[in-house]
């Protein structure tokens, strides 16, 4: 059966009240994560199923215009939308930004502040001419869905790195409206 992708706004209604019923995802929840073409642009997807029912929402959309040029937002999406979903298989996820290998990186922080690495990188760019992470910032700010990048959810690290909390009961709530 293929199911349509509905916009954070119409999943708002319907979802609300399965959200406020469900809560937090139990352990029987399936998590997938995928890449999907949405109003021409590549788009990870959340799709959370429980008790036969699956919603889902927007998490990452890559604009070509957040994203440098030499970077392909479909070659992006698919490879970091399996990544986000082992990184969801442990539940509980921050997007954040730091240095591996020297490049500015985008990973998926399973414990809060844990901190990039070469295990949980997403994606990397290529060093600016500044060598700091405001690149990498930028294109996190400008691809992560807007309700993911509001008020305490982002923490911005002395190093200026910076995280956000994108785990899948913040998701529920934020992107689905419950």
């Amino acid at each position: 059966m293929n199911q349509k992708l509905l916009s954070p706004v119409c999943v708002a209604a319907g979802v609300g009240l399965w959200a406020a019923f469900v809560g937090q995802p139990s352990a029987a929840s399936q998590i997938k994560v995928r890449c999907e073409t949405i109003n021409g642009t590549p788009t990870t997807v959340l799709s959370v199923s429980e008790g036969g029912q699956t919603k889902e929402g927007a998490i990452l959309h890559w604009s070509a215009e957040v994203l440098p040029p030499s970077e392909n937002p479909q070659e992006l999406c698919q490879q970091v939308s399996p990544k986000l979903e082992s990184a969801y298989s442990q539940n509980e996820v921050y997007l954040a930004t730091g240095k591996v290998d020297g490049k500015p990186s985008v990973c998926a922080e399973t414990t809060s502040g844990s901190g990039c690495n070469r295990s949980n990188v997403l994606f990397s760019l290529e060093p600016n001419e500044n060598g700091d992470l405001s690149e990498v910032n930028k294109v996190l700010d400008g691809i992560l869905n807007s309700r993911l990048n509001q008020g305490e959810s982002k923490v911005v690290r002395g190093d200026g790195s910076s995280r956000h909390d994108a785990g899948v009961g913040r998701l529920i709530r934020l992107i689905f409206g419950g």
